[in-house]
């Protein structure tokens, strides 16, 4: 059994996200919060940055078992889950950049029509300017969206790394990603809808 940090809690709720060649994984093993994804081999565990070494150092022996591996997100997954924002029933608010101040500070036009496209939610735009500026060099860092769990317009966030914030109740969330493959789709990209 592994042992992270007592279930439960009120505070934002961040998910490492991870994915299995097993067909299952046996999660509840897991002494912490996770998230599934619509298929049961991928998965969220709830974790604690400041004892993120300690639960993976803890959990090696679980993930090698099982045959399981880290998500990471990359610039190619980030444009793709922007093309379906709305069949994940998301909506983009804002781009973060790896060393956003360097692509800013000499006037960037891209940039600057980038976040204008934003603010009126024009997709085809923010795509547009969002790979010329990959092009030019630049490292989507995270994405600030929407999404509607239940009545509520809630906010979440997704990270290169392969974590994923929510301030939502964990059981929430868990239903919404399971539903629209959200969390499938930031692991395995658009083949989720093939």
């Amino acid at each position: 059994m592994l042992y992270l940090i007592q279930k439960g809690g009120k505070n934002v709720n961040i998910y490492k996200l991870f994915y299995s060649n097993k067909t299952k994984v046996d999660l509840d093993s897991l002494t912490t919060d996770y998230i599934n994804g619509a298929s049961q081999n991928v998965f969220g565990v709830r974790i604690y940055p400041e004892y993120y070494r300690e639960f993976m150092n803890m959990s090696y022996n679980f993930f090698r078992r099982n045959k399981i591996q880290q998500n990471i997100m990359t610039d190619f997954k980030f444009i793709e889950l922007i093309k379906q924002q709305n069949s994940l029933n998301i909506e983009v608010a804002d781009i973060s950049f790896i060393n956003e101040e360097e692509i800013i500070k000499p006037i960037n036009e891209n940039y600057e029509l980038l976040t204008k496209a934003l603010g009126r939610n024009d997709i085809n735009q923010i795509l547009f300017y969002l790979n010329a500026l990959v092009n030019e060099g630049a490292t989507i860092f995270k994405l600030d969206c929407y999404i509607k769990i239940g009545n509520k317009i809630e906010r979440f966030n997704i990270y290169r790394n392969g974590t994923v914030s929510f301030n939502t109740n964990p059981i929430e969330v868990n239903r919404y990603t399971r539903d629209y493959k959200l969390l499938d789709f930031m692991v395995k990209g658009p083949e989720v809808f093939a």
